[in-house]
């Protein structure tokens, strides 16, 4: 005889105590729902969609050291997701060197996986200081297929990182959040050119 509950899926009882702000919150979102659209969602099943939500979104917590840096990596990785909707995305390899600001540590070298007007992402390896979530960067571009190689210089911020196959390695997404017009011009040079 088949057990018809053997296809359900398995749930586990987990508990946690929130805060008052908190607490209102999803009492609120609760509320909203049945007065809206006449269906009640318990508090339970919001938690589970915003769980659901951080699954779609790949959220990691490599890095993570508290409440306040996994708020922050939701955050960034939603506005990372409107940032490639806003800026269509190319696929080209440009070398890149990027270093801390305003630090006196050497510059590491890699190369871009994707490119687009608002930043880019690239593949890194660190065998000390991973990168991070938030950390600004002083950085330099150029595309190595050009005979007199034009660098973009930039300064950009981590918005998401990745975990890859392989050790001490990465793959970041960057956001660049100071660009000079001249800068910005030959950069957007080079993509059109990318994009031929």
């Amino acid at each position: 005889m088949k057990d018809h509950n053997s296809k359900l899926p398995l749930k586990k009882k987990v508990m946690t105590v929130l805060e008052k702000p908190e607490c209102e919150f999803l009492e609120k979102l609760s509320r909203d729902c049945f007065f809206s659209t006449g269906y009640k969602i318990s508090k339970n099943e919001v938690l589970c969609a915003f769980i659901d939500a951080a699954i779609a979104l790949e959220i990691s917590g490599s890095g993570i050291k508290n409440k306040h840096d996994l708020v922050h990596r939701i955050i960034d990785t939603i506005a990372n997701q409107v940032e490639q909707r806003r800026y269509p995305r190319i696929n080209t390899h440009l070398s890149v060197e990027f270093k801390r600001i305003n630090s006196y540590e050497k510059y590491t070298y890699s190369t871009t996986y994707d490119i687009s007007l608002g930043g880019f992402s690239m593949d890194v390896v660190c065998l000390e200081n991973p990168p991070a979530v938030n950390q600004v960067m002083e950085i330099n571009i150029c595309d190595p297929a050009e005979k007199y190689n034009t660098q973009v210089s930039a300064i950009g911020r981590i918005v998401w990182v990745k975990e890859k196959e392989g050790e001490h390695a990465f793959r970041m997404g960057v956001m660049f959040v100071q660009i000079t017009p001249e800068n910005q011009k030959r950069f957007i040079k080079i993509m059109h050119k990318a994009s031929l």
